[in-house]
């Protein structure tokens, strides 16, 4: 959910209703729907885009297993990364627009939203475009991996997937300086 109140650029407040998750959330749900929510988070976002520079780098580990989760957010704290968590999609929406990590670790197969759809979304809006997306996933399908590509995933690593795995590909990331194609 929502908080009530979202910071905005003006520093003012505005108020918002909490949204439902099934309202908004359906399995299939058109990304039009998520512009509610997106224009009000997208000020905080630009602010704590401004103060990354003094941190170390942000990863989003959104995974609804949550001993993988915790695998995960181990590895990356102990490689000097600062870890935020989401268990779902909607979550990790919230969280990606008013943190605005580096990268995410995301698993693709999710309850209400899945990570084709967050991934989706976040590759649509301004400073979460550049996000470094890792996607995360059971399936061996060659076509749905195919598919976790157009809609953004940097890289994909199926699962069981070890920590020190993703911790090296992030980085690998990271080092490159990885820019999206459509990035200016």
């Amino acid at each position: 959910m929502l908080p009530r109140d979202i910071r905005t650029n003006a520093g003012a407040r505005s108020s918002h209703t909490r949204l439902s998750c099934h309202r908004f959330f359906g399995a299939a749900f058109p990304t039009w729907l998520m512009w509610p929510i997106v224009g009000s988070i997208m000020p905080v976002c630009h602010e704590a885009a401004s103060k990354a520079q003094a941190r170390a780098p942000s990863v989003l580990v959104v995974e609804d297993f949550c001993d993988q989760r915790d695998v995960f957010v181990e590895d990356l704290r102990a490689a000097g990364f600062t870890v935020l968590e989401a268990a779902d999609g909607q979550a990790a929406i919230e969280s990606a627009f008013l943190s605005c990590p580096e990268a995410m670790v995301l698993d693709l197969m999710l309850p209400a939203v899945s990570g084709f759809h967050v991934a989706r979304l976040l590759r649509s809006h301004g400073p979460t475009s550049q996000m470094m997306i890792v996607a995360v996933t059971a399936l061996t399908s060659d076509t749905l991996r195919e598919q976790a590509l157009e809609v953004g995933c940097d890289t994909v690593i199926r699962k069981p997937a070890l920590g020190a795995t993703v911790v090296a590909e992030i980085e690998r990331l990271l080092a490159r300086g990885q820019l999206r194609p459509n990035s200016a």
